[in-house]
């Protein structure tokens, strides 16, 4: 019987990519309150593998025209949450504001001498600047995944 995936809610805010990460690494990521200031994120389980994800919430709007006996439209609204996929592996924290708080967040490729974004930067231009939940997904291989200290102990 296979195991449902582990989903971990890190926050609710507008996504940005910060200053120092706009220069070609695109490791992290960070939400930013309706102030303007990085907020803190909770639950998050460092140290670990998984595949970060930003949900946004998209509003589709459908106008139809009546044919019969009134003039007039029907508008039907639909919201539905899209799941947008950033990237997977081990996952990192920092403090951007404040040294000891984490506010971004970001996961590092499972690729040794990888030196190419973190993040997808086509997925990353999709959500910028919208508002999104962010989640970090552990599916059940990648918690079957050995511990980060018993990698290189052979």
């Amino acid at each position: 019987m296979s195991q449902p995936t582990s989903v971990f809610r890190i926050g609710r805010g507008y996504l940005t990519v910060p200053r120092s990460e706009r220069g070609g690494r695109f490791g992290l990521v960070a939400l930013l309150g309706d102030d303007g200031q990085y907020l803190e994120l909770s639950g998050v389980p460092v140290a670990t593998h998984a595949v970060l994800v930003a949900v946004r919430r998209e509003r589709i709007v459908c106008l139809r025209w009546r044919r019969w006996f009134a003039p007039g439209e029907i508008r039907l609204a639909v919201d539905r949450e899209v799941p947008v996929r950033l990237g997977s592996g081990r996952v990192r924290v920092t403090g951007l504001t404040a040294p000891r708080t984490p506010q971004a967040i970001g996961v590092e490729p499972d690729r040794p001498g990888y030196r190419g974004p973190w993040l997808d930067p086509q997925a990353l231009s999709q959500v910028s600047g919208a508002f999104v939940e962010l989640q970090l997904l552990r599916p059940v291989e990648l918690r079957e995944l050995p511990p980060p200290d018993s990698a290189g102990a052979r």
